[in-house]
Formats: C-alpha cells, structure tokens, sequence
C-alpha cells in the first residue's frame, strides 16, 4: 500500500494500481476497507490523478455510504473530474452533517468551495490545490 501511495506521488499511477491490487491479494480484507480506497482517492486526487481514482473514490462512499470523509474525498474527486454538481452535493452533505471534526480552517474552506460551486465556478485553482496538498495532505 504505502508503494502504491508512493507511486502515486511521483505519477506512476499504473504501477500504483498494479500495487494496490497486489496490496488486496496479500490481504484480502483491504477489497472491502472503506478506508484502503479512500485514501488512495484521497493521495491520488491531491496528486492531480483523479480520473484514474475516481472509481476507487465511489468504491470508497459505497462501501461506507455514511462515513462523511469518504464524501468529501469523492467531492474532491468529483471536481476535479468537472462533475460540479455532484461535487456540490457532496461537499453540502458534508458540512450539513457536522459529522465531521473538521478543523475551523477546514470547514472554512469547504464552505468557500460550496459557495464558487454554487456560482458554477471549479473552487479548485492550482493555487488552491496546492494549499490543500499543505495543510490536509
């Protein structure tokens, strides 16, 4: 696991999935952690490889539809991949529940993401991203 992430790092997203897959055959509970896909959803997003983890991300919010991280890493997701609307469903969701301990300064930042999502606009500049691989990666 911790080469697949590595790999995904440095962009080799194809050995990093070879990786993962050999991660589940040597252990077989990872096929249904909740937890295993949201974090390569998580590193693979921050990394700018959200296509190539968008399935995982999903795989992640069905495998634990109530786990309110896994949502918000999907509504990373789903902006980066241009889904806007689902990403603003999914971000909405998040804050709605206060399920989450987010940091003030996270909540803040989802709230901004919510509110240029609403006008229809990507909250996520290169700038942006950048500060999230800082503070939350």
């Amino acid at each position: 696991m911790s080469q697949g992430i590595s790999w995904v790092r440095e962009g080799k997203i194809k050995e990093a999935l070879e990786a993962f897959k050999q991660a589940q055959i040597f252990d077989q509970s990872l096929r249904n952690s909740a937890g295993f896909h949201n974090s390569i959803c998580w590193v693979g997003c921050l990394h700018g490889y959200a296509q190539g983890v968008f399935k995982i991300c999903e795989k992640a919010v069905t495998l634990d539809p109530d786990n309110k991280n896994y949502q918000d890493s999907r509504g990373l997701a789903r902006v980066l991949t241009g889904y806007l609307a689902g990403a603003l469903e999914d971000f909405q969701a998040v804050v709605d529940s206060g399920a989450l301990d987010f940091s003030n300064d996270v909540k803040q930042r989802r709230l901004r993401w919510i509110e240029a999502l609403k006008s229809g606009n990507n909250p996520l500049t290169p700038e942006e991203l950048e500060e999230l691989r800082q503070v939350e990666g």
